[in-house]
């Protein structure tokens, strides 16, 4: 990112509307804060920040409204299963092709989108960038409130680093096509930190931060970065200010804009869950079950209770001091605790509360968030009956992918579209291509590189052709009793290849046509060579006999005596 400093008076005017354009966003995002406060109380306690502008100290005690942890862990897993089917981090979860797939079958091409691929990957999950921890908090915000954010940046000539933002942070808009393309961030940092920012910024902060660098270097102020479409973009230059989306730090308190800039793309990318009409932050699946929720802990604290109850009994006396000095512990002599006539001083209270509905109430609730979680549905397609074939496997694989896409599909359009655009810009304008340039053949065709996914959601979604694979195969069974050659209207190279990316082989596993022609090649020859080894004896010994049988002739004619004629 390139930024500039202002210190003209334009700036003054400059502050103002974004301070008011800040005013309209948090108004908007005021309606929602109530709800996330509820459901930050009982599925995420620790992100429970939405309170006057997130200024809750640390340490403080949170989670003291929770009795039952089910939706804790029922967002656990659905975070896991985000992980696992969208960006799982042992495999290449995603490549590029070439928008002509015509284009996709010269081998120049692959190569060279690979080597793209290879290159964005080694830079999201280098160490330094953080990328793996930061995805997985990404993920968190998205299931607990249906509005995750991660903040894409560079470290001047370094690395690419990722930063996933609490959602008390982020005041969002869209466009026309219901795009997030305005993100207001408001933030702390202490003086200190401050100075650091604006020399990263090449920018300048007011007289009161600088004041409190030197003598309170610990006092915290509050910051604006308002990144947004740029009304003044001139595709035609180069220059910060002309950029397509604009970028703006400003110091709240003071009013002072610290540094004007731009991007060439979106530095934010925002993922929803899922989004109601007219609404712009997303919901989550919490939210759909937050009574539910709520009911449970609520039952849970009472069950606690009668249990409490029922193990340490309230004690009835007859007047007040009639026990006076007993004690409850286990073996101690206790004398005038009974009467004369052997009657005890003092009765214990015995709860005889029924909780056999309550806890059927209980394992309802539990279901119900369960299944708002997908806990249930993962577990039923994880879940292997014996003697599975192959068919209902790939069935039960199409189940899965059917039932997740919806839910899912939404952050590779959304949430990694923007987030790999930003990668690609950053590692573009860093050099890091340079030394790969785009083929000729790509450039000469006019043709554009797009995204294409390759996550387990997406193999999931790809058996559909498997099942119909193996449906019809099996269904040719019979007729192939009559006419096995019923079967040679497959083509079983593309069928290998089809159920190969179905059960998720890798590609590396897999041969080229280049390499299955060698192999084709080799085979025929050794065939040739085993036909020979065959067939080359048995030719010798007939030519070995045809030439004893020879010699045998040639002895034995001389010897029969010659008839004169008459």
């Amino acid at each position: 990112m390139a930024h500039a400093s202002f210190s003209d008076m334009g700036s003054k005017g400059l502050a103002e509307a974004i301070s008011l354009r800040f005013s309209e966003l948090d108004t908007s995002r005021k309606e929602w804060e109530p709800l996330w406060r509820k459901v930050a109380t009982y599925i995420d306690p620790a992100s429970d920040d939405f309170v006057s502008q997130g200024d809750r100290k640390g340490g403080d005690l949170k989670g003291e409204k929770v009795f039952d942890n089910t939706a804790i862990q029922a967002r656990d897993r659905l975070v896991a299963a985000h992980d696992s089917t969208l960006t799982p981090r042992n495999s290449k979860w995603h490549g590029l092709k070439a928008s002509d797939d015509a284009l996709n079958d010269i081998e120049e091409v692959k190569e060279w989108c690979e080597g793209i691929t290879s290159r964005i990957f080694a830079a999201r999950y280098n160490p330094r960038a953080n990328f793996a921890a930061q995805i997985g908090a990404y993920y968190q915000s998205l299931v607990t409130f249906g509005t995750g954010v991660m903040f894409i940046d560079e470290e001047m000539g370094s690395h690419i680093r990722y930063r996933a933002l609490h959602l008390n942070e982020a005041f969002i808009d869209e466009d026309h096509t219901g795009r997030v393309d305005t993100i207001y961030r408001r933030f702390q940092r202490t003086a200190r930190q401050a100075v650091m920012m604006a020399e990263r910024l090449g920018g300048t902060l007011p007289k009161d931060i600088m004041t409190a660098a030197k003598d309170a270097p610990d006092q915290k102020f509050w910051f604006i970065h308002a990144v947004e479409p740029n009304p003044e973009a001139r595709p035609d230059r180069i220059d910060p200010n002309s950029m397509p989306v604009r970028s703006i730090y400003l110091a709240k308190e003071s009013n002072h804009i610290i540094s004007q800039g731009g991007y060439r793309t979106l530095p934010y990318a925002i993922g929803r869950y899922s989004t109601g009409p007219r609404e712009i932050y997303g919901r989550s699946p919490g939210m759909a079950v937050l009574r539910d929720i709520q009911m449970l802990n609520e039952i849970n604290k009472t069950v606690i209770r009668v249990a409490q109850r029922q193990a340490d009994p309230p004690l009835f006396v007859p007047e007040e001091g009639a026990v006076k000095g007993w004690s409850m512990r286990p073996g101690k002599l206790n004398y005038g605790a009974i009467t004369g006539d052997g009657k005890p001083m003092a009765s214990a209270f015995h709860d005889q509360a029924d909780l056999s509905a309550t806890l059927e109430i209980i394992q309802d609730r539990r279901t119900a968030i369960n299944d708002a979680f997908l806990v249930t549905l993962f577990q039923i397609l994880v879940e292997k009956a014996p003697n599975m074939t192959a068919t209902e496997a790939l069935l039960r694989a199409q189940e899965k992918g059917v039932l997740l896409t919806p839910v899912m599909g939404r952050q590779q359009s959304e949430f990694l579209g923007t987030l790999i655009e930003r990668e690609i810009d950053l590692l573009t304008e860093a050099g890091q291509f340079e030394d790969m340039p785009m083929p000729e053949v790509l450039l000469e065709a006019g043709a554009s590189v797009e995204v294409v996914y390759d996550a387990p959601l997406n193999r999931l979604q790809r058996t559909d052709e498997a099942v119909g694979i193996l449906r019809t195969v099996e269904a040719l069974a019979e007729p192939a009793k009559i006419d096995p050659g019923v079967y040679d209207v497959f083509q079983w190279e593309k069928v290998a290849r089809v159920m190969g990316e179905a059960n998720g082989a890798p590609a590396k596993v897999m041969n080229t046509l280049e390499e299955m022609a060698m192999i084709r090649q080799q085979r025929e020859q050794s065939k040739q060579m085993e036909q020979a080894a065959v067939v080359g004896p048995a030719i010798g010994k007939t030519i070995k006999d045809i030439s004893q049988a020879q010699a045998v002739a040639g002895n034995v004619l001389p010897s029969i005596p010659q008839v004169a004629p008459a």
